[in-house]
C-alpha cells in the first residue's frame, strides 16, 4: 500500500478491487439479509429519504408510477411507499433471492410490486415512467448509455444514488482503481446536467451484524480501525427532470 501524506489514507493495492468485487457480488446474490443491514443503514443513518421526498414535491410527483432499478431487497421501496402512498412503486431486480426478501418486507403496502428483470428489458418494450430511479445500481446506466433516461416520461424525472468515493471514511476502503470510477461517475452526471447534491451517512461499526456484512466485502483487516468512531460515507444524490435523448459514454 502507498500512503498519500496529504490526505492521510493508505490505498490498497488495485488487485483488491476484483476480491471487493467478488464480496459484494457473493453479499447481493447469497446473501440478502446481510446486505440489507449495509444496504439500509447507509440510507438511515443520512438526510437521504428525506431529500428524496423533497425533489419529488419539488417535481411535482406525487402520484403515478416509480421505478426502483436493481431494486435489491427493497429497502428504498419500502421507506418510501408509506411517505407516498398515491405512487405506484415497481422495483426490478435480476436477484431473485433479494426480490424475495423485498416482496416479504413490503407486503404490507398496496402501492408496491416487484417482478425479476433488467432496464434493458424494461426499454425494450417500450415502457415509461414518472421516475426512473436506481440506488448504488447503475453501472450499466453509465456504460451503455442513457437508459433511465429513456424510460422516463416526458415530465418525468430520473433520479440515481451512489456513493461519493472521496473525502470520506470510505474512500479508505477502495483502491484507487476504483476512487477513479466514482469520479468518472459524478463528472458525467456534471457534464449532463443533472443536480448532484453530497450528502453523509455515519454508520456504527460496532453493530457486530453490520461489521460481517461490511467485512465480507471489504475485509475486517481494513474497517477493524474504524470500529471506535462513527464511519462517514458519502452518498450521491442527482436527478434531472424531463427526457434526455443523448447517449452517454465514459
Amino acid at each position: 500500500m502507498t500512503h498519500n501524506s496529504e490526505t492521510q489514507i493508505y490505498y490498497r493495492p488495485d488487485d483488491d478491487y476484483e476480491t471487493i468485487k467478488a464480496g459484494f457480488f457473493d453479499l447481493y446474490h447469497n446473501h440478502p439479509d446481510l446486505y440489507d443491514v449495509f444496504a439500509k443503514n447507509q440510507i438511515m443513518q443520512s438526510p437521504l429519504l428525506d431529500e428524496i421526498e423533497k425533489t419529488l414535491k419539488s417535481c411535482d410527483i406525487e402520484s403515478g408510477d416509480f421505478l426502483d432499478i436493481g431494486c435489491g431487497t427493497g429497502v428504498m421501496i419500502e421507506q418510501l411507499a408509506p411517505r407516498f402512498p398515491d405512487i405506484n412503486f415497481i422495483g426490478i431486480d435480476p436477484v431473485e433471492n433479494s426480490l424475495r426478501f423485498a416482496r416479504n418486507r413490503c407486503r404490507d403496502y398496496k402501492n408496491t410490486s416487484f417482478q425479476l428483470g433488467k432496464i434493458e428489458e424494461i426499454e425494450s418494450v417500450g415502457s415509461q415512467f414518472d421516475v426512473a430511479f436506481s440506488s448504488w445500481g447503475h453501472i450499466q446506466w453509465n456504460i451503455q448509455g442513457g437508459m433511465m433516461e429513456r424510460v422516463v416520461k416526458e415530465n418525468g424525472i430520473a433520479m440515481l444514488v451512489n456513493n461519493w468515493g472521496a473525502d470520506d471514511d470510505f474512500e479508505k476502503l477502495w483502491p484507487n482503481e476504483a476512487l477513479g470510477v466514482f469520479r468518472d461517475r459524478i463528472n458525467l452526471l456534471k457534464k449532463e446536467e443533472y443536480e448532484v447534491q453530497r450528502l453523509d451517512s455515519h454508520l456504527n461499526l460496532d453493530n457486530e451484524v453490520l461489521f460481517d456484512s461490511m467485512s465480507r466485502i471489504f475485509g475486517s483487516e481494513h474497517l477493524q480501525k474504524h470500529r471506535k468512531t462513527p464511519f462517514q460515507i458519502g452518498i450521491v444524490l442527482a436527478f434531472k427532470k424531463g427526457k434526455a435523448l443523448k447517449s452517454f459514454e465514459i
